[in-house]
């Protein structure tokens, strides 16, 4: 399992990498999610 911090997760290459999270969850691991200014997106 890769263990992934994605810094900018609201945006659309943090976006896309979170989708590609979700399609693999038993290869990738979050272990850290940063985001700038939009909480909404976030949650």
């Amino acid at each position: 399992m890769r263990r992934l911090a994605i810094i900018g997760s609201t945006g659309s290459i943090g976006s896309s990498a979170l989708e590609v999270v979700a399609m693999f969850p038993e290869e990738f691991s979050v272990e850290v999610l940063a985001a700038g200014d939009n909480l909404k997106l976030l949650r």
